[in-house]
């Protein structure tokens, strides 16, 4: 099994965005959002959501393939492969020399491959927005909220415009001070795209394009000097520039998949859902007044996916996976999730209980079973180390103790390589997360013998984010909270509640005793 990927934080900085006035998060392998209702936790999710979409190249892509990677070459640093740059021939002279000297590389080798100063400038146009990205993006957000165009996510009632940005971060000590960022001006009428960086900022290219960068490498064989077969040097030149920009903006090049919050409303009618489209479709253009409904494009990718789940088939290389998705129907579903194929190849899926022959239909199954089953599923066809996988509200139809025990499960996911963001409203889901965060102070073999099998996580792998709104405000104010070592747990506002639904128990008793006091004969 392949080292799961090195990518480093970024953090996303949005302003006047939906229902969110102004927010700076950072995104680490298990990034959390929580808050009240309506503050803007589904809509940055979704932002980033569709910003891998664009940066790993799949709102360019046809359709969607389960179970393969996407593909690098719909990157939107190498889209357009004819550049206007004044190169001179010393300029490819010195892509070459450093061609020939590069070795080819797998995927156990080293962590990234650094481009030296005097190629790297070459190749900082790649980095460069371009035209069409500022009709792209805001296309791959409109569909991603199911609207008819980007300029709705513009806070309502704002004359300003919506910006977001995101900015690469820990990318290495040697480069702590540099950084690259990308900034978007979302108005009424218009998207505009720009870009920064520092003049020491070093380019690289990781080690999880070291397959890509090996194939490339392989070109060098054809070509004799910088004059000949120029179509080639321009290819091999912006494969080179889009690993170095693919890298650069990692872990949003990486590929994200969505969980939506009603999945399993869609797990339960996903086939009628396709069914009615598939019957609609032909009146779509007779002009009869037929209105169908948009489906947002986390939730029609979500519904693509399940149709295509199951074509693809384990192999030994990805038996890790079977392993995470094994562990939580042994440990939560006390049973495993089949998927059959039916006459129409159409994918059925079932449920079998321990020590049962019959398999019971997901939707005649319990809702836990139901809420689960996507995850089980996307852990064992679909994400890869490196991958993104957002879930909304892990915990729907879970009891508190299967809360506490999907965050354990999720714990291992994380520590396996995928890189996960939660939206939540869960106590539970925060207290065990600390649990486990704390967990990692105490070494393993001096851990009390109920504490062994618990996985643990790094604190800076670690990051939890409160959406709230204020009194008198009509936006929402996002902050992160620390983990709180003296009290326990994430100071999350839950406490609160707690207190005030306790203090009115005691008034009401108070009233209860004092008028049963009055009541009484003398």
């Amino acid at each position: 099994m392949k080292s799961p990927p090195n990518r480093p934080n970024m953090q996303i900085t949005v302003s006047d965005f939906g229902p969110i006035t102004e927010a700076t998060v950072d995104l680490r392998p298990l990034t959390v959002f929580i808050g009240p209702s309506n503050t803007g936790k589904s809509y940055l999710a979704i932002l980033i959501y569709a910003l891998h979409r664009f940066f790993n190249g799949a709102s360019a892509e046809a359709g969607i393939r389960s179970g393969v990677p996407q593909k690098f070459n719909f990157s939107p640093f190498n889209r357009v492969r004819r550049r206007q740059v004044d190169w001179t021939l010393d300029h490819y002279e010195a892509v070459w020399e450093w061609l020939k000297g590069l070795e080819h590389h797998s995927s156990s080798q080293s962590n990234c491959e650094e481009i030296p100063p005097q190629v790297a400038t070459l190749f900082l146009d790649w980095l460069r927005p371009h035209k069409f990205w500022d009709e792209l993006l805001p296309q791959e957000l409109a569909r991603c909220f199911g609207r008819e165009n980007a300029n709705w996510l513009v806070r309502h009632g704002q004359s300003s415009d919506s910006r977001f940005s995101f900015t690469n971060l820990n990318s290495g000590k040697k480069q702590k001070d540099t950084f690259l960022k990308y900034e978007f001006n979302l108005s009424n009428q218009t998207f505009h795209s720009d870009y920064s960086f520092s003049e020491d900022t070093v380019l690289r290219i990781g080690s999880d394009y070291a397959d890509e960068l090996t194939r490339i490498l392989g070109l060098r064989e054809l070509l004799i000097d910088p004059q000949t077969a120029p179509d080639l040097w321009e290819y091999l030149v912006s494969e080179m520039g889009g690993l170095a920009g693919a890298t650069m903006v990692s872990p949003l090049s990486a590929p994200a998949y969505y969980l939506p919050a009603d999945r399993t409303g869609v797990m339960h009618a996903h086939q009628v859902v396709v069914a009615s489209m598939i019957s609609s479709a032909p009146l779509a253009g007779l002009g009869q007044n037929v209105s169908l409904p948009r489906l947002s494009g986390v939730l029609s990718d979500f519904l693509v996916r399940l149709l295509s789940l199951g074509s693809h088939h384990l192999d030994d290389s990805e038996e890790f996976k079977r392993g995470l998705a094994k562990n939580i129907e042994d440990q939560m579903l006390l049973g495993a999730i089949h998927i059959a194929s039916s006459d129409t190849s159409y994918p059925v899926f079932s449920y079998v209980p321990v020590g049962w022959q019959d398999k019971v239909p997901l939707m005649n199954a319990s809702s836990m079973v139901s809420e689960l089953a996507p995850i089980v599923l996307y852990l064992r066809h679909v994400t890869r180390p490196g991958d993104v996988l957002i879930i909304e509200e892990p915990e729907s139809n879970l009891h508190p103790a299967m809360q506490v025990e999907l965050i354990r499960q999720l714990a291992k996911v994380v520590n396996a390589g995928v890189r996960i963001i939660l939206t939540t409203h869960s106590e539970w889901v925060l207290e065990e997360l600390a649990n486990l965060v704390q967990l990692s102070a105490i070494e393993d073999e001096k851990r009390p013998a109920a504490l062994r099998e618990r996985p643990a996580l790094d604190p800076e792998d670690v990051g939890v984010w409160l959406f709230e709104r204020p009194q008198n405000e009509d936006g929402s104010f996002v902050r992160e909270i620390p983990l709180d070592e003296d009290e326990g747990g994430f100071a999350s506002g839950f406490d609160r509640i707690a207190r005030l639904t306790y203090n009115q128990w005691a008034l009401i008793r108070n009233v209860v005793e004092s008028e049963g006091q009055l009541g009484q004969p003398k």
